[in-house]
């Protein structure tokens, strides 16, 4: 083969190459739109723009990261409709498309400030900054200035509502009846601050950033008069058969330092038996009767001691025992002790 012969076969095959290769990225669109091949998407600015063009086309099985800029405002993602009511989609999500598509860019207006920390202690409510959920953990989120909205659902009924000032409220709360938190809240860093209760409970809180804004939200146990804590100072327990709780913390055999409130601390025992009687012995000893499988009738006695007050003993039907306890001073321990040992 000579030098011209062998250059006309090398174009042959580029040249057959190249249309391989289109081949494979067009969409094969036919006159209804639809294709055979990797969908053909139109990426859309929708306000934004790249390069002064307000749109991209480009074939592609999975959504493009936006390469859109639109100041004053923060992208949230895209969707199937221009206002938002379509199907969203983040960057790098899988296209399913069949034919055509636009995608259009969704936008929250955001001018650079942050929320800069965020506490909550309590399992009773579930908060939102600007439609966002926030968990128990310190998160950075980016607000604008004007007209952020923190939304709070609480697992419970708001009964009041007070007004400290500067940026500072408390909720008390009724989880169920005769129990009752208060929820603290605090804002720092804006201003225009609006507060509202639905009558559904949920707590909507508009504000201002004047600038970078911490929120700090907790919560407490209340009661008829000012909640003090006192040191529980240990949990001894021998026996077979139970698990044990105080104020809903699992307790083991080893002594436990912990926390306590001055009223309404609870002791659950939730035994692997049948309660048949219960006996209170003096101030802070009870006697409970179980049939323990196996093992015939034995006792399980529970001593609750120094400075206590016993408000209420119950058994349930499931055979879970709760003693309800205020605790009068410091140094509040608790001995389970069980004739099977």
């Amino acid at each position: 083969m000579n030098n011209k012969t062998m250059a006309i076969a090398v174009v042959v095959v580029v040249l057959a190459a190249l249309l391989v290769t289109y081949a494979l990225t067009q969409d094969d669109e036919d006159d209804n739109g639809f294709t055979s091949g990797p969908p053909t998407v139109v990426y859309d600015g929708n306000g934004g723009t790249y390069n002064g063009s307000s749109t991209i086309k480009m074939v592609s099985y999975d959504a493009f990261t936006n390469p859109f800029t639109y100041d004053g405002h923060k992208f949230i993602g895209w969707n199937t409709a221009r206002d938002g009511s379509g199907t969203m989609y983040q960057p790098w999500d899988e296209l399913h498309f069949t034919k055509t598509t636009t995608l259009y860019a969704q936008w929250v207006a955001y001018d650079g400030h942050q929320i800069t920390a965020y506490i909550n202690t309590s399992s009773f409510f579930t908060p939102y900054i600007n439609g966002a959920e926030i968990d128990v953990f310190a998160i950075p989120i980016d607000i604008k200035t004007q007209g952020n909205s923190l939304e709070i659902r609480p697992n419970s009924s708001v009964t009041s509502v007070s007004d400290a000032g500067n940026g500072d409220f408390a909720f008390t709360l009724s989880e169920e009846p005769g129990v009752e938190y208060i929820m603290t809240l605090e804002l720092r860093g804006c201003s225009n601050v609006s507060v509202q209760v639905g009558a559904d409970g949920i707590i909507s809180i508009t504000f201002d950033a004047d600038e970078d804004v911490a929120v700090l939200i907790n919560d407490n146990i209340l009661s008829s008069e000012d909640i003090q804590e006192f040191y529980f100072s240990g949990y001894g327990i021998s026996g077979l058969g139970f698990k044990s709780y105080l104020n809903d913390k699992a307790l083991d055999s080893i002594p436990v330092p912990s926390y306590i409130q001055q009223y309404d601390n609870v002791v659950r025992l939730v035994p692997n038996s049948n309660v048949t009687d219960v006996k209170q012995m003096d101030d802070s000893i009870l006697s409970f009767t179980f049939n323990a499988k196996g093992h015939g009738a034995q006792t399980l006695d529970v001593e609750i001691g120094a400075w206590v007050e016993i408000k209420s003993v119950t058994v349930g039907s499931d055979g879970v025992i709760t003693i309800t306890f205020d605790a009068t001073a410091d140094g509040v321990y608790v001995i389970v002790t069980s004739s099977l040992w």
